[in-house]
């Protein structure tokens, strides 16, 4: 991405808004992913297993949901100069719904565990 933001100023060419917004989706996905990572890695430094099958499963959620959008998990290749290779799929914006949820009830969980 920031190759791309960086073409797009040399050039002085400009996304559409929609395309700015669907790349701030997809980026936000794969942080929250990220967090799920660290979360279940935290977990099992400080012992807890429990933790680290709930984090994963939320992570392969939210991964599954970028690859559906972009065809790739961990490498989407999805961003273009100017634009984005595709638009979403239909029904994207209710299964990104559900993961954010999930990973918000994964939040509340992990809170429990590590606290008692």
């Amino acid at each position: 991405m920031p190759f791309i933001l960086a073409a797009e100023q040399l050039m002085e060419v400009e996304a559409p808004p929609r395309a700015q917004w669907i790349r701030t989706i997809l980026f936000e996905l794969s942080r929250i992913a990220n967090v799920c990572l660290f979360l279940g890695d935290m977990a099992v430094q400080v012992g807890a297993t429990t933790p680290v099958f709930y984090a994963f499963r939320d992570r392969e959620f939210v991964l599954n949901q970028i690859e559906r959008v972009t065809g790739g998990r961990f490498h989407p290749n999805f961003d273009r100069i100017g634009g984005l290779k595709d638009d979403l799929p239909k029904g994207f914006g209710l299964k990104k719904h559900e993961a954010l949820l999930k990973n918000e009830i994964l939040l509340r969980r992990n809170g429990r565990t590590r606290t008692g």
